[in-house]
């Protein structure tokens, strides 16, 4: 897949007009010969982005059991190239596996979630697992005679962009587990007959999101939810 990016360039009929040069720099000056008749604005193509992958997702219904259905799922998406060229002639700049801010963030090569859950008669339940692969942080820099000096550690990794090699800090991939369970009430009263109640939690184990050189300590773009730490809901539902 392809996007390109635009950027507007002006024909016109143009002329000798003094008022419209004395509120410009010299560089975008119109040229002495005549009076500006048609100003006309279109656009051409300066910049380009190349995204390749896929998605594979995954339904299962497991056999009715004694102790109630099961179900599964699991989607999961991979990115295998990813970038741009910011303008014409430029030398190829590589977004995969970076966090770019023009990009909006983090693009690891690897994220998916799980999920499998459970039903008998009034009761259900479920449990999830979100997972964000590892990437290399762009804004963490070091030189080569440092990474050899330390020993060529894999918290830090040679990345290739626009033909040079630069070696950045490599953010942690990560996994959280969410879970409810939840009992459907049936009853004679009209008031609680076909009420629900759910009790859930995010982030589970509580987990931090991996530390990245944003100035919050981690990036925002895909950790907001997870940093927030280990949150309870209790919902009532009462279907009219």
């Amino acid at each position: 897949m392809a996007e390109t990016a635009a950027t507007p360039a002006s024909f016109g009929i143009l002329a000798d007009d003094p008022a419209y040069n004395a509120t410009r720099a010299p560089s975008p000056q119109r040229a002495v010969v005549g009076a500006i008749d048609i100003l006309r604005t279109t656009y051409f193509n300066k910049a380009s982005e190349f995204v390749n992958g896929f998605d594979f997702d995954l339904n299962y219904r497991f056999p009715v059991t004694a102790i109630g259905n099961f179900t599964f799922n699991t989607t999961w998406t991979k990115l295998i190239d990813f970038y741009a060229y910011n303008a014409a002639g430029a030398s190829r700049t590589n977004l995969l596996w970076t966090n770019s801010s023009t990009v909006g963030g983090a693009t690891p090569v690897w994220r998916g979630s799980a999920s499998l859950g459970w039903r008998r008669n009034a009761w259900s339940a479920g449990l999830s697992a979100y997972y964000i692969g590892d990437y290399s942080d762009s804004g963490a820099t070091t030189t080569q005679a440092i990474y050899d000096s330390l020993g060529a550690p894999n918290y830090i990794v040679p990345v290739v962009t626009n033909s040079t090699t630069v070696y950045r800090y490599r953010v942690s991939d990560s996994i959280t587990f969410n879970a409810n369970i939840s009992y459907r009430l049936r009853t004679k009263n009209k008031w609680t007959n076909d009420t629900t109640i759910r009790l859930g939690v995010i982030n589970l184990r509580n987990t931090k999101p991996p530390l990245s050189s944003d100035s919050r300590g981690y990036d925002p773009a895909i950790y907001n939810l997870m940093a927030r730490g280990q949150s309870w809901s209790l919902q009532l539902t009462k279907k009219l």
